[in-house]
């Protein structure tokens, strides 16, 4: 139906659309409004009648010639009333305004998800569709049209709430995809990481309904957290055995190879299948062997010979107990299981953090403080020099894929660390405590993205299984991609402040 753009609602929806906008797009907002009072836009230079196609156009070469993408989105979401129904503006708009065809693009991305969202898509299914960068750019104009399609009674407002809900999810997980793009995670794999969080927080019983507000320290050496109601970790660990591993069955993952994971990896960070953990993490983001110390460490990295992270992954399918290779008859299906586990149960960390607070977790920046003790030697191969350095200062190292931290603060571990970890009583120059032996440890801090957890101890059903919890390393279990480190006291809580 054409719309008659002398009617009083037009420009109702102009000025409540761009009202929303207020503050993102203030100089845009002021010069347009004081273009609308000069040419009385819908009254006395907009066709009196005419196709919606003819009028946007006209709208758009009536504003000024430099917008930005926001206040296209106003331009746009303010011709959405009850005379456009359901139909949405399919405007090859030919404007000479130089964001012309970015608005064209925006418009048909838009129009894209709200037919789908009306169709009762989920977020999920919506970013399996679109992919989620694209999906983000038209969220604020989805629910600027899913309110004008509410009031408009286009859509009941009913359907309505649950688009927004929809909206809602996926905005908030938008943040989390600038994040994991500004750590040059492939775009594939934000969206594969975004879909599961979606799913998480898809349907009555959702699995991110299980988590706790709040935890807080009940025993920081212990590594005991406690709810609101004194249940430690919030019951996280019943959620990861019952919830959780539906969930990884029920998306193409295996739950088994994850508990085998934590199993191995509690008794060597070399087993067969924590350097299967390492080599896939390699192949899902895109990095190179040689980026890292790799098997053998930097004491021989030079003498060893990687034959390419596939063999890693291969040598645990091989090692794979009767159960498991009875399961899958090919290293193909094995592998598709295996990294598809190890993207659930990253999402799963991830919609954790982002939705419990705690000590030392910051979910604005979607980063945690890890703690993580190394050897003098491990510095001296990286040409660091621990010594000098000053308080606060941010080292890069060439390290493990993944490495174990801790929460809280640095925990010296037992066994070899632990035999060296003697004499604290030695001050260096910079105020740091050092041990007498050149083996010793010493306390290094980092602020880790959420995307780079693999594993947190607070999540492990392995715990709860060997009968009596071993929570003392409050182990985080971390990607090192481009993250650095600063160098700490032993009994440090918190990020060393720069001098």
């Amino acid at each position: 139906m054409p719309i008659n753009f002398e009617s009083n609602r037009f420009l109702q929806n102009v000025e409540q659309a761009a009202l929303q906008f207020k503050g993102k797009v203030s100089k845009e907002l002021n010069a347009c409004s004081k273009r609308l009072k000069e040419i009385e836009i819908g009254r006395s230079h907009l066709p009196k009648s005419g196709c919606l196609k003819e009028g946007l156009s006209h709208l758009c070469s009536l504003w000024p010639s430099k917008l930005t993408p926001n206040f296209q989105k106003v331009s746009v979401a303010s011709v959405f009333h009850k005379n456009i129904g359901k139909h949405f503006v399919k405007g090859d708009v030919k404007a000479k305004d130089p964001h012309a065809e970015l608005m064209k693009s925006m418009h048909s991305d838009a129009r894209k998800a709200m037919s789908l969202l009306e169709k009762n898509a989920t977020g999920s299914e919506l970013v399996e569709k679109m992919g989620i960068m694209r999906v983000k750019d038209q969220i604020e104009f989805l629910e600027l049209a899913t309110n004008v399609k509410i009031q408009s009674k286009t859509i009941s407002a009913e359907d309505g709430e649950k688009i927004k809900q929809q909206l809602t999810n996926l905005k908030a997980l938008s943040k989390s995809a600038e994040f994991m793009a500004a750590g040059k995670v492939p775009k594939r794999t934000i969206n594969e990481l975004i879909i599961y969080r979606l799913k998480m927080r898809e349907g009555e019983d959702c699995l991110s309904g299980h988590f706790p507000e709040k935890l807080e320290i009940k025993d920081l050496d212990e590594g005991i957290l406690v709810d609101e109601h004194g249940k430690e970790f919030g019951s996280m660990r019943e959620t990861t055995k019952i919830h959780f591993a539906k969930f990884c069955n029920d998306n193409g993952g295996d739950f088994e190879m994850i508990t085998r994971w934590h199993k191995d990896q509690a008794g060597r960070s070399e087993s067969p299948a924590s350097l299967a953990v390492a080599a896939t993490m390699l192949s899902i983001l895109g990095d190179k062997p040689n980026q890292y110390w790799w098997k053998t460490g930097f004491k021989k990295d030079k003498e060893q010979k990687l034959n390419g992270a596939e063999n890693e992954l291969n040598a645990s399918y091989v090692l794979a107990s009767d159960e498991v290779l009875e399961k899958y008859k090919t290293f193909k299906e094995y592998e598709n299981a295996f990294k598809t586990s190890l993207k659930c149960y990253m999402a799963y960390n991830m919609e954790f953090l982002a939705h419990t607070e705690m000590e030392g977790v910051d979910k604005k920046s979607e980063t945690m403080i890890v703690f993580r003790t190394v050897t003098p030697e491990a510095m001296e191969a990286n040409g660091i020099d621990y010594k000098t350095a000053k308080p606060g200062e941010q080292f890069s190292a060439k390290r493990r894929v993944a490495e174990s931290g801790s929460f809280g603060k640095p925990v010296v571990a037992d066994g070899e660390m632990k035999a060296h970890a003697v004499a604290m009583n030695e001050k260096l120059d910079n105020g740091l405590i050092a041990t007498i032996s050149s083996e010793g440890p010493i306390g290094t801090a980092q602020v880790v993205p959420f995307h780079n957890i693999l594993a947190n101890w607070m999540l492990k059903p392995l715990l709860i299984e060997k009968g009596k919890p071993a929570n003392k390393e409050k182990e985080i279990y971390f990607l090192t991609r481009n993250v650095t480190f600063a160098f700490c006291e032993l009994d440090a809580t918190t990020m060393p402040k720069k001098s």
